[in-house]
């Protein structure tokens, strides 16, 4: 809604309303025919009234009239359009007298200011990033609607449908305004109802989880996916299709869309109607390669869509993208893969053909960036794997794109294309929207081992624009108190290496589990690289000093002697060690994930220096499988061995394992103690592994925003190993406890806004008399940023 456009005096009010107007025209020789006896008549001279600031050299440079020139109607109308077209003139007046032609002007005003007024929820200097007038240019009434409808446009997107902006001016001495945008931003327009109609082969809720629009409920008050915005309604749209099509409903087509606005302007209900049309599954698979020197054979590992399967579009684009890959990396630039798909509708089945062409060569001639203000070019140019004159590969371009929005820096990545100087060039042009990449965050919850715990720390992700990252963390919890610094190079001597180093100082209470504390102040270095798109190989040089603190505790009555075990190894070490880790990742997404694998192979060397002396090899598989639609199966496989150059290894060397590895049992729980004291001190072990699986389910009878879903779980687990090192008469006061220990149980979990909290109930069916068993396992945190 536009309100009015008034122009106020500074020191008294207006008598009436004054909008300035574009010109319009209004001599009668414009509307009629020039007289007949004015039609020959020659121009004298040219006199110009009425101007301040523009001159009059420039209102005739505008008119193509001079004199001697002989008057016409055409002539005259053409000069008045150039003059209005200068948008310098609010009224133009002409006429002709003895051959002498005047032209009366009223110039238009200048903006001396501009001015928000109500604006809250918007910064105003948001709010002039998408106005076009600025200061000293002149005001027009067209241009102030223009941007009036900006202004409305950007509060809609921020869901605010019931905003009143109202533009005002205050005139000022010499032709010159003030122009504010008066605003009442109103209420927010939420979306009250999502409907669909026509779907029978997902429920209503299935297909709310597909979009990216939810219904407003009172538990989303720190989110703004219940805002109604167009562009994510079309958003939604696609998500949709994409979803039917990704299971195979190759008819799916929508009817009508639409978003009703209720009379209060506060709720927005859409209404989604659809027609699903059949499922196909799929038929004959072909690759046919019109490339005589392509063999279509090689295509066929990368195959992802199989005959009898329910067609998938998301595999067909993925089978494209990875032969695109393996034809690119085999030196074929100007090839494409390109799907046909034949619908038999009788049975409901399709025919996959995937057919390798050849396309026209195209070279990239340049490679244009806009948007990026904070990130330097380089920056972007590092991520795009191309360069100008290159080879146009679309699958690179893709690429180019995944990789930028990756790193986290944009809210929004184009790249599109130009046409370049000649028919085989083009001009890349690549269009960022930057985001804020600096985070403070706070957090506060509850773990296993710390207790009560809370964080506060800052993060910078996009450091000086050149792409580093730096952080400072601090951790204060009841069991633990700790404080990092961090700071990473992406691209360290221009090359694809991370490089980067931590600093790190801790003080730990152990005292529930072994009956001693640590002190430590260390750092690390960091060098990591990729030997493929899903594996990456780290390896690391650490240094620690670490003080084991643990003495006997007499206080009257109450005696507590530690360990002897414990006590052997108080005071100062220092640890200086090389490690190495090589993730294969293969998972279909980071958080939550419901398909692929993970493996991660840790290895360290201690002895470069220092006090300690062992090899240390840590294993960790993690594989993901859909049962159904909304089961997801987990298997979880751990283990390490330590292995010591020296008679004995460390007590701050050795494993120490409890929930949440193995739940139903304390950290320490498990494995080699001292039976002999009071507290039994675990002391830990040099080998241990676990193997865990899980079921994880939606928990349907709440609402899915919530993301509480709930686990069945089994683990299985051992500890042992490295009591032979200890002196006889320490020996004989330890057990290695080396059983195999099984726990079942279950628990929920739910994804707040806040962070995530877990709440697990497990029993220790096999277990030692000895070990410490935990019943309810509670893990929870918090992220405000």
């Amino acid at each position: 809604e536009v309100g009015g456009f008034f122009a106020d005096p500074v020191d008294e009010p207006a008598e009436a309303p004054v909008a300035p107007q574009e010109y319009r025209p209004s001599p009668a020789f414009l509307q009629n025919k020039l007289p007949t006896t004015l039609r020959k008549q020659k121009i004298k001279s040219i006199q110009i009234e009425g101007l301040a600031r523009v001159s009059k050299e420039t209102v005739v440079s505008y008119l193509y009239l001079k004199e001697g020139d002989t008057l016409s109607q055409n002539k005259i109308n053409e000069a008045l359009k150039r003059l209005h077209g200068t948008s310098l003139f609010a009224d133009i007046k002409m006429q002709i007298k003895n051959g002498v032609l005047t032209i009366k002007v009223i110039e238009n005003a200048i903006i001396n200011r501009l001015a928000f007024e109500g604006n809250k929820r918007l910064k105003e200097a948001d709010l002039s990033k998408e106005i076009q007038l600025r200061p000293r240019m002149v005001l027009t009434s067209a241009k102030v609607q223009e941007d009036v409808e900006r202004l409305l446009n950007v509060y809609r997107r921020n869901g605010r449908y019931s905003v009143v902006i109202e533009p005002k001016v205050i005139q000022l001495e010499q032709n010159r305004l003030d122009l504010v945008f008066e605003i009442r931003e109103g209420d927010l327009t939420l979306v009250r109802g999502i409907t669909f109609l026509g779907n029978k082969a997902f429920d209503d809720e299935d297909l709310k989880e597909v979009l990216s629009t939810k219904e407003t409920a009172w538990y989303k008050i720190l989110s703004n996916n219940d805002r109604y915005d167009p562009d994510r309604l079309l958003h939604d749209q696609s998500l949709l299709r994409d979803h039917y099509m990704a299971k195979g409903y190759l008819d799916f087509h929508f009817g009508e869309v639409s978003a009703d606005l209720h009379p209060n302007h506060k709720h927005f209900f859409l209404t989604f109607n659809m027609d699903e049309g059949n499922r196909y599954k799929v038929g004959k698979v072909e690759i046919i390669s019109d490339v005589a020197k392509i063999d279509s054979a090689m295509l066929k590992s990368e195959l992802l869509v199989k005959s009898g399967n329910y067609y998938s579009a998301l595999d067909t684009r993925q089978t494209i993208e990875d032969m695109n890959k393996l034809l690119t990396g085999k030196g074929h630039v100007f090839i494409d893969v390109q799907p046909d798909l034949k619908r038999n509708a009788e049975s409901s089945t399709v025919d996959v053909t995937f057919r390798i062409i050849e396309t026209q060569k195209v070279f990239i001639e340049e490679i244009r960036l806009s948007g990026n203000y904070k990130t330097r070019e380089n920056v972007i140019r590092r991520e795009l794997k191309m360069n100008e004159g290159d080879a146009l590969n679309v699958a690179k371009v893709r690429e180019a794109r995944e990789n930028l929005e990756a790193l986290e820096y944009f809210k929004v990545v184009r790249i599109d294309s130009e046409p370049g100087s000649g028919p085989d060039k083009v001009i890349l042009t690549i269009d960022v929207e930057e985001k804020r990449t600096t985070l403070f965050n706070f957090s506060a919850g509850y773990g296993i081992g710390d207790g009560i715990m809370g964080k506060i720390g800052m993060t910078e992700s996009n450091f000086l624009g050149q792409g580093q990252h730096i952080g400072v963390d601090t951790t204060i919890a009841q069991r633990r108190k700790e404080v990092t610094m961090h700071f990473t190079e992406p691209y360290f001597l221009k090359r694809d290496l991370s490089a980067g180093f931590d600093v790190t100082y801790s003080r730990s209470d152990l005292q529930r589990e072994s009956s001693y504390d640590v002190n430590s102040i260390g750092g690390a270095l960091r060098l990591g690289y990729n030997f493929s798109e899903n594996l990456r190989h780290t390896v690391s040089y650490n240094l620690e000093r670490r003080h084991l603190i643990a003495r006997d505790v007499k206080h009257g009555s109450n005696k507590h002697k530690i360990s002897k075990a414990i006590k052997i190894d108080r005071g100062l070490n220092t640890l200086s060690s090389l490690g190495s880790q090589f993730m294969w990742d293969r998972r279909d997404r980071k958080k939550d994930p419901s398909r692929g694998f993970q493996l991660i192979l840790d290895n360290e060397l201690a002895g470069l220096g220092g006090s300690a002396r062992y090899f240390k090899t840590n294993v960790t598989f993690n594989a993901y499988r859909p049962i159904t639609e909304s089961v997801i199966g987990s298997i979880r496989l751990e283990g390490g061995h330590n292995h010591s150059f020296t008679r004995r290894l460390h007590n701050l060397d050795r494993y120490l394992i409890g929930a949440p590895t193995i739940r139903g049992f304390n950290v320490g729980g498990i494995g080699p103690r001292d039976v002999t004291t009071k507290e039994k001190e675990a002391i830990g072990g040099t080998t241990w592994a676990v193997i865990s699986g899980e079921l994880t389910v939606p928990v349907s009878f709440l609402p899915r925003e919530f993301g509480v879903k709930g686990h069945i779980f089994a683990d299985a687990g051992t500890l042992f190993g490295g009591l032979k090192g200890y002196p006889g008469s320490i020996r004989r006061r330890l057990r290695g406890l080396n059983k195999v220990r099984v726990s079942v149980g279950f628990g929920v979990s739910v994804n707040t806004p806040m962070g995530l909290l877990r709440f697990d109930i497990s029993r220790a069916i096999r277990k030692h008399k000895r070990d410490e068993v935990q019943t309810f396992t509670l893990g929870a945190g918090t992220r405000l940023q």
